[in-house]
C-alpha cells in the first residue's frame, strides 16, 4: 500500500460524495491505496452505503467534532504511519479529481522522497497558485484575458491581522495583471498567511472557470498527465488536495513551533487551527517547494465564506454530473 487519500467532510456536503467516488472508482492502482473518511457527524452510515457498493478499500471513522480540523488530521497520520504507508493524499470534500489525476499522482510519488520537493497537487481551479496553471492550461485565450480583466476589479483589503491593501497596486492601480509581481509582492508581506489571490475575493472570475468546465466536460474527465511543474516559486501553497510524505507531515502536524507566528515588531502570535500555515512555514524554513501534476486538473467550485456556497455548489453538481 503506497497512499492513504484521507478526505475531510461533514454533513454539509452530502452531495458531493457519490460524485467523488464515481470520479476515482476506476483507478487502475486500486490495491495501491486506501480512502480514509474522516467525519465530525454522526454519518458513517451514509459513506458506508456508498462505499460498500464499490471495489474501493476504505474506512470510516467519526472524530471529535472539537477542533475537528487537526483531530482528522491527526487520525489520519497516524492510521498510515499504524499501517507503515509512507505517502498521504489530503482532500476536502469539495475537491473532485478524476481516476486519472489521481493515477498521475500516484505515478509520481517518489518525487516527494526528495528533500526539494514537499508536496504533489493536481492543478486546482482556484487553488493558489495552481489557479494561474488552470488559466494557462485549460481556459483559452481569450477567456484567460477575460478572467485576468476581472482581476484588476479586486480591492484588497487591511483587516484584523491580514495587511492586504498594498497589493491593490497590482489590481486596482494596475492595468494589467502580472502574476510574477504579484506574487512577488505577496511574498513580501510580514504576514503569517500567505494564500491570498485575487480568486479567492472574486466570484465572477470563478464562476467564469466553472461556467467553462461545464460547457466542456470532456476536457476536464480527459485530461491526461503530461510532465510534472517542479520549479513553481510562488510564496504560499493553499490548495486543499495535496500528497505528502507520511513522516513529513507527521514531522510538521507535532511541531508546535511551526503553528506559531511573530511579526517584526513582536506585536503578536498567530496560532493555526489548521495545517495549513504550518505547512508553508516548513517548506520555507527547509527550502522545499511545491511540484504539482501537469496537465491533470481538480475541481474546486466556491470559498465557502460565501454565504450562497452550499446552494450554488449543489447547482454545479447537479449540472457537471447530472445533466
Amino acid at each position: 500500500m503506497k497512499l492513504v487519500l484521507f478526505y475531510l467532510t461533514n454533513s454539509k456536503r452530502h452531495y458531493t460524495f457519490q460524485h467523488f467516488i464515481n470520479l476515482i472508482s476506476s483507478s487502475k492502482y486500486s490495491t495501491d491505496w486506501i480512502l480514509l473518511v474522516l467525519t465530525d457527524s454522526d454519518d458513517t452510515d451514509f459513506y458506508e452505503s456508498i462505499l460498500s457498493k464499490s471495489e474501493i478499500k476504505y474506512k470510516v471513522v467519526q472524530v471529535d467534532s472539537k477542533n475537528n480540523y487537526m483531530n482528522k488530521v491527526s487520525f489520519a497520520t497516524n492510521f498510515a504511519q499504524s499501517m507503515n504507508i509512507p505517502y498521504m493524499m489530503k482532500c476536502d470534500n469539495d475537491i473532485f479529481i478524476t481516476s486519472t489525476t489521481l493515477d498521475g499522482l500516484i505515478d509520481n510519488l517518489p518525487i516527494l522522497d526528495s528533500n526539494n520537493h514537499l508536496t504533489l497537487s493536481p492543478i486546482l481551479t482556484t487553488g493558489i497558485p495552481t489557479v494561474e496553471y488552470f488559466a494557462s492550461r485549460f481556459l483559452p485565450c481569450q477567456l484567460k484575458e477575460q478572467l485576468e480583466r476581472l482581476y484588476l476589479e479586486t480591492e484588497f483589503y487591511d483587516r484584523d491581522y491580514s495587511f492586504y491593501a498594498t497589493l491593490n497596486k497590482y489590481t486596482l492601480e494596475s492595468s494589467s495583471w502580472n502574476s510574477s509581481a504579484f506574487f512577488k509582492g505577496v511574498n513580501s508581506l510580514v504576514l503569517p498567511t500567505k494564500g491570498i489571490h485575487p480568486i479567492r475575493f472574486n466570484t465572477k472570475g470563478i464562476k467564469l472557470i466553472n461556467s467553462y468546465i461545464l460547457e466542456n466536460k470532456s476536457k476536464f474527465l480527459e485530461a491526461r498527465s503530461s510532465g510534472l511543474i517542479l520549479t513553481d516559486d510562488s510564496p504560499y501553497l493553499c490548495n486543499s488536495v495535496y500528497c505528502i510524505k507520511t513522516n513529513t507531515y507527521s514531522t510538521i502536524i507535532n511541531d508546535k513551533r511551526l503553528f506559531l507566528f511573530v511579526d517584526h515588531k513582536n506585536k503578536f502570535f498567530y496560532i493555526d487551527g489548521y495545517d495549513e500555515l504550518a505547512l508553508n512555514a516548513y517548506a520555507k524554513k527547509n527550502s522545499c517547494n511545491h511540484v504539482f501534476l501537469d496537465g491533470c486538473f481538480g475541481i474546486h467550485m466556491y470559498y465557502n465564506w460565501y454565504p450562497e456556497c452550499f446552494d450554488y455548489e449543489k447547482e454545479f453538481c447537479e449540472k457537471m454530473f447530472n445533466t
